[in-house]
């Protein structure tokens, strides 16, 4: 999944398609996938193992949990001191 979600990143980094979220004629969000998904998201989806949809006994929650927290406590903070 890890994998995954790195690819997804790269291929989004690279190709953004900036008229997806604009696009009258999609009949599904699914359809907008990977490129509407928050990149600290489809990170914290990687380390839990699952989307949030997937039940806590399919993920690893502390994981997830642990990584928000990281995210919010060193991440944010370090990014704006520069």
């Amino acid at each position: 999944m890890v994998a995954d979600a790195a690819q997804q990143l790269v291929i989004s980094a690279c190709y953004p398609d900036p008229y997806a979220d604009i696009d009258e004629t999609l009949e599904d969000d699914d359809e907008l996938l990977p490129d509407s998904l928050d990149c600290s998201y489809a990170c914290a989806c990687a380390v839990a193992g699952g989307m949030n949809w997937r039940t806590a006994a399919e993920v690893d929650v502390e994981a997830r949990r642990s990584f928000w927290l990281w995210y919010l406590n060193e991440a944010i903070p370090s990014a704006l001191r520069g």
